[in-house]
């Protein structure tokens, strides 16, 4: 039976071919503020990767009178060493989707591949 998604992992080693799902890494500039002083939500690209994205969770969650669809993804690529919680994807091959990253999670015997939980969220174009 398969343990929590925050679980320690031994890693599978992705192939080539299976990291065919196109992102870019952004990071949010914290320097930009409003009118209001107020930190502005303002992404800057950092760099494009390519990387396997399989959804893990799916669920509808009733959010002010609304049906808002969360959708939980698990994202693999290369290891880098600036991709922690505070990063984003722009996932480029499946339409407006942004997939926000909630954690690195820890990867057993491979130190060249990164594995993410994601929480997808769909933007407008």
């Amino acid at each position: 039976m398969p343990g929590p998604l925050n679980a320690p992992r031994r890693s599978k080693r992705k192939t080539v071919g299976a990291m065919r799902h196109r992102l870019v890494l952004q990071r949010a500039d914290e320097t930009v503020r409003d009118e209001f002083k107020q930190v502005a939500p303002y992404w800057i690209e950092v760099a494009p990767v390519w990387a396997a994205v399989e959804p893990v969770r799916a669920d509808e969650v009733p959010v002010s009178g609304q049906v808002q669809a969360d959708a939980t993804h698990r994202v693999a690529l290369r290891y880098r060493a600036d991709v922690s919680a505070k990063n984003r994807f722009l996932w480029l091959t499946n339409g407006n989707r942004v997939l926000n990253v909630v954690a690195v999670l820890p990867t057993v015997g491979d130190a060249s591949a990164l594995e993410l939980l994601c929480v997808c969220e769909e933007t407008a174009t």
